[in-house]
């Protein structure tokens, strides 16, 4: 089967909208696209022979109604020569033998769309609301600095995260606490790319592994099991 196809179908049957996939193997029949002359995927190479996927990868996630990943791939091939290595954006491949670890996010849902350099990148957000439908997080927004929130919560609760605090995401890294809202479960916090983001914190689980002597907590985050 040709590789999209396959990876389109696998997330479509698991009802699959956001994530992370490597896949591994063999293929042949190969489309790269990569950068030329300044330009943004405008060279096109096409492999007529079999290759050995050394690195392919990619974030599923929306852009213009489909979940297909980028797919940033590195594949080795034998020459005359010797090994070839090359490398690109994963257009077409017809797969020999394939092997794929596929990680879903459950409590986030990303969207893309082009940005003014031709590539895609996150525009939107969206989160969990209490009726479980996807709301729009408008805070996707590119900072450089961080202004803290208070929040009234439970102070006997010592396991939800305050402002100020840290949290060492299971997907995201270490990302910096900006505003927890208790009454509909929704914590914003600051990634490691300096976009903010909210979170649902029903999907989530809070360890508390580290106190500083100015107040401010460090937390193991976890996804609940369904």
């Amino acid at each position: 089967m040709e590789v999209q196809k396959a990876v389109s179908r696998i997330l479509l049957d698991k009802g699959i909208r956001t994530g992370l996939i490597r896949i591994f193997g063999h293929i042949e029949n190969v489309v790269l696209l990569s950068d030329k002359d300044g330009g943004i995927l405008n060279e096109k190479r096409v492999l007529n022979r079999a290759g050995q996927l050394l690195r392919c990868e990619g974030i599923i996630s929306e852009m213009d109604g489909k979940f297909d990943p980028v797919l940033y791939t590195t594949i080795g091939i034998e020459t005359e020569g010797g090994m070839m290595v090359l490398g690109g954006v994963l257009q077409e491949a017809r797969v020999l033998q394939c092997e794929f670890v596929l990680e879903s996010f459950d409590d986030i849902f990303i969207r893309k769309t082009m940005n003014q350099t031709g590539l895609p990148s996150w525009t939107d957000v969206f989160t969990p609301g209490e009726s479980g439908e996807l709301t729009v997080d408008e805070s996707i927004v590119s900072t450089t600095s961080v202004e803290v929130e208070e929040t009234e919560e439970d102070e006997d609760d010592s396991t939800v995260p305050s402002p100020g605090d840290i949290l060492n995401h299971f997907k995201f890294g270490k990302c910096l606490v900006q505003k927890v809202d208790v009454t509909t479960d929704i914590i914003q916090v600051k990634l490691p790319s300096d976009r903010s983001a909210r979170l649902g914190m029903q999907y989530l689980t809070f360890l508390l592994i580290d106190e500083s002597e100015d107040g401010i907590r460090v937390f193991d985050v976890k996804g609940k099991k369904s």
